[in-house]
This record gives structure tokens, C-alpha cells and sequence, in this order.
């Protein structure tokens, strides 16, 4: 699979995604929004973009692919209008997955609850 060239912009409202797919087969697209996730899937290309806050799909989501440019254009709702998404130029930044934080506990086991081992225990 290819990464494709892409572009983001955002307004108050919603975020706006240009990917540049000149050899997508349309009929094989595939898009998922989902909380903080974008998925775009259209042979050879894939794209999965982790924005900062959530976005969701609603009946004024769009997409729309000009032929002539080779280029599909997708705009998402944001949860909370007016919110401004940071590091939206920082690529990387979005194409990596947001590492969750692990609490680990540390591994001490108690084997006896007395404080005197028998010769047994030694």
C-alpha cells in the first residue's frame, strides 16, 4: 500500500482532508471516521490520520472526487465547533498512533506472610 500526497486545513467547524490519488481504483474506496481517526483505503493508497480531538461523521460530511485532478477532497465535522486543532501541518505527528500510557504495577509477590522462613522455605 502507498501513502498517498495529502493536505489538511480546518475551519471553525469542520476539517478538511485533500488526499492525491491519481491511481485509485473509485470503486474499491473505502472511508471510517471514528473518534480521533481518519481511514482512507482506495487501492493502492491508504491513509489513517490521528487528529488531536474527535470528529465525527453527520449528515454535512462530504467527499468529492475531481477526476481530472486525480485528487479526493473529504470534509468532518468536528465534536466540539470552534476547537482549534493544533499541529495540523506536522505530518508525522499524525500519521503515528498516540501511544497510550501503561501504568505498570511493580512485580512483587508475597510468598510467605510470616517473617520467619522455616528450613524448608530456605
Amino acid at each position: 500500500m502507498l501513502t498517498p500526497l495529502f493536505e489538511l486545513s480546518q475551519s471553525e467547524n469542520d476539517v478538511t482532508i485533500i488526499i492525491k490519488a491519481p491511481y485509485a481504483n473509485i470503486a474499491d474506496t473505502e472511508v471510517y471516521v471514528e473518534d480521533t481517526d481518519f481511514r482512507f483505503c482506495s487501492s493502492p493508497y491508504y491513509l489513517r490520520l490521528h487528529f488531536p480531538s474527535q470528529i465525527k461523521e453527520t449528515e454535512y460530511t462530504s467527499g468529492k472526487y475531481d477526476s481530472d485532478r486525480g485528487q479526493f477532497t473529504f470534509i468532518v465535522n468536528k465534536i466540539n465547533p470552534g476547537e482549534h486543532f493544533p499541529d495540523l501541518d506536522l505530518i508525522s505527528k499524525l500519521l503515528i498512533a498516540p501511544t497510550k500510557h501503561r501504568v505498570s504495577k511493580p512485580g512483587i509477590e508475597v510468598l510467605s506472610e510470616s517473617g520467619n522462613l522455616s528450613d524448608d522455605e530456605r
